[in-house]
């Protein structure tokens, strides 16, 4: 069977990340998340194609067109401390690339074994509340997460937590609540609403689109911002009356460059946009308005890179 060279190199990717996700899976929860991502990514475009062409039988497989370990790390593949959590263009937007300067977190590994894992990532969306430590049933996960701040995704057994929100370096609890987690599911924690009334919004996630598109959703974590219709400039909408808390479902949209419109729902009146927002292929995003309107810290967009 005549592979692609682009399907056996797809293959030795899935294979490397794999290995790295694996070495990672203890040492660095974030980290192993980053690799295990990638790993999927690639082994999906190698199912996706072994689907269409058929699955070859084991006497027909080419020499070297088996997934390799020792494959060499590439340009542009990612490493340990890179900034995960967060993207999109540098300078533009809280959470997203540079701007303002990525704080990696270093949560602390949770794990039981044989016991089913589910992944979660944790956002600090209440605008006048301090920076805060996050810990599960008395367990220090996160230290110094301040708002606007997001985490990567954290892999810990599946089941149900006490989550704490405590005033960085202090006993000073902000609040607690149960914390529920599916086995295999992926959930996005945002600690959302005002310093004297907070709460926790739960967001499912959704693996990475098909070959050679993007997703994108939208979140409102703004607790004062009126409802809001969100579109893609000259294309789809994301969300259509989205009021505080309410998370859209996942779009599929041809990836590159595009603006995205924030505007009051049924209106063309503009709450703010994002420029020139750079949505990759095989890529999942998630877009939030964080901050207060009218207020500080101001109303703005949040970025974050999923899958």
């Amino acid at each position: 069977m005549n592979i692609p060279e682009q399907v056996k190199k797809n293959a030795e990717l899935a294979s490397m990340f794999f290995v790295l996700a694996k070495y990672y899976e203890y040492k660095d929860p974030q980290t192993h998340y980053l690799y295990y991502t990638q790993h999927l990514k690639y082994a999906k475009l190698v199912a996706e194609y072994f689907e269409k062409a058929g699955m070859p039988r084991e006497e027909e497989q080419e020499e070297g067109s088996r997934a390799t370990v020792g494959a060499p790390v590439l340009p542009g593949i990612p490493v340990p401390g890179f900034p995960y959590g967060s993207y999109p263009a540098p300078g533009m937007y809280p959470g997203v690339g540079t701007y303002p300067p990525y704080q990696p977190y270093a949560p602390a590994p949770i794990h039981s074994a044989g016991q089913p894992n589910a992944y979660v990532r944790f956002i600090h969306a209440i605008p006048d509340a301090p920076a805060v430590d996050i810990s599960i049933d008395g367990r220090r996960l996160l230290s110094n997460v301040s708002f606007t701040r997001a985490s990567g995704f954290i892999k810990v057994p599946a089941g149900a937590y006490r989550l704490e929100l405590f005033r960085a370096g202090t006993t000073n609890r902000l609040f607690e609540e149960t914390l529920r987690l599916p086995a295999g599911g992926f959930v996005t924690a945002a600690a959302v609403g005002t310093a004297s009334a907070p709460k926790l919004a739960l967001y499912p996630e959704q693996p990475a689109p098909e070959a050679g598109m993007a997703r994108v959703r939208f979140l409102h974590l703004s607790p004062n911002a009126p409802g809001v219709d969100v579109r893609i400039r000259g294309g789809r909408t994301i969300a259509a009356g989205s009021e505080f808390t309410d998370g859209s479902s996942y779009i599929t949209v041809t990836p590159g460059a595009v603006t995205v419109d924030v505007v009051r729902a049924g209106t063309t009146q503009p709450v703010f946009d994002i420029p020139n927002l750079r949505l990759e292929a095989g890529q999942t995003y998630t877009i939030a308005a964080v901050g207060l309107a009218g207020g500080q810290p101001a109303l703005q967009p949040l970025v974050l890179r999923d899958f």
